[in-house]
């Protein structure tokens, strides 16, 4: 009888213990597969709302922003112009940002890239966005591409035994578990 091979192992590429505050898409992009133990995540809700400053509460702290633009700038993003370039949020309560946006489109956040990737390497999760589509609505499925591409992501790079923690209210909820399922099994 011949043992399996060990799975190979990968380092981990980034800061260890590190928190993170921005569009995590950029950066699980830089992180090698299967080398990470847990990943927490406090994605947008899908409220179909857009957030102004005057309902960001608390506001941030100077401090906090200015932590916020240190840790933007060291993946070379110093304006929000780049921020936006590169699909990441610009520090909120700044007077640049005047808040965010939690409404979703199909022209203008999804990308056809996201679109391909997600057919190519989870066809279920394909189907369910395009059932959402049309059976719910364009906002909902846009939503949950826009989570699927992350979501796929973190599948990458979490260890076989690493954990998710996934922050959602009752407004997506069905719609996450669902595309939780179709990435991580059930």
């Amino acid at each position: 009888m011949t043992a399996a091979a060990e799975p190979k192992a990968y380092p981990f590429n980034a800061v260890n213990r590190g928190v993170y505050i921005a569009d995590n898409l950029a950066f699980l992009r830089t992180i090698n597969d299967e080398c990470v133990d847990l990943v927490c995540i406090d994605p947008p809700f899908a409220k179909n709302e857009t957030f102004t400053a005057d309902k960001i509460k608390p506001p941030l702290s100077h401090q906090e922003i200015n932590n916020e633009k240190r840790l933007l700038a060291e993946w070379g993003i110093y304006v929000p112009k780049d921020a936006a370039n590169n699909e990441i949020a610009w520090p909120y309560g700044t007077r640049t940002s005047g808040g965010y946006k939690d409404t979703w489109s199909w022209e203008s956040d999804v990308y056809e890239d996201w679109i391909n990737s997600i057919e190519d390497s989870f066809p279920a999760v394909n189907k369910l966005i395009d059932a959402t589509r049309y059976v719910h609505s364009e906002s909902t499925a846009a939503y949950l591409c826009y989570m699927a591409i992350r979501l796929i992501e973190i599948y990458r790079v979490l260890k076989p035994a690493g954990s998710l923690y996934l922050h959602c209210d009752h407004s997506a909820n069905g719609y996450l578990r669902q595309l939780l399922d179709g990435i991580f099994g059930n």
